[in-house]
């Protein structure tokens, strides 16, 4: 778990280069994901609950990495949006759009709601 802050991204982009480059991943695999995950963390600071943040990152095969964010006490659900042209802010869902091979999110905690994770598929190469 880690402060729910908005220094997390710095964080969560460490947490990612290092396991990219475990597996081996390529320098445009990493590019993507770091954009990717800076845009997830400032979603989940800025409109998740709660005083902690869970980053999950796993490999589901050897052509996809899986990044998530789990946070306590949905507030909002992510929302797909096109921003007006001189909006400074709500481009972020479309840039994970383009990058992601999947992206969404799943409520967690059955009859009573505990929180939601979102969560992106990405597609890498050696």
């Amino acid at each position: 778990m880690h402060e729910r802050a908005p220094q997390s991204g710095e964080e969560a982009r460490r947490l990612v280069r290092v396991a990219l480059a475990a597996w081996g991943r390529r320098r445009v695999d990493l590019d993507a994901a770091e954009v990717v995950v800076a845009e997830l963390v400032a979603n989940a600071v800025r409109h998740m609950a709660g005083p902690a943040l869970r980053i999950i990152i796993d490999r589901p095969d050897a052509g996809r990495v899986y990044v998530a964010f789990v946070a306590r006490v949905p507030r909002r659900l992510p929302a797909l949006r096109t921003p007006a042209p001189d909006e400074t802010d709500g481009r972020g869902l479309l840039l994970v759009n383009a990058y992601a091979l999947r992206c969404g999110y799943d409520i967690l905690g059955g009859t009573r709601p505990w929180g939601k994770r979102v969560w992106v598929l990405l597609e890498t190469r050696l």
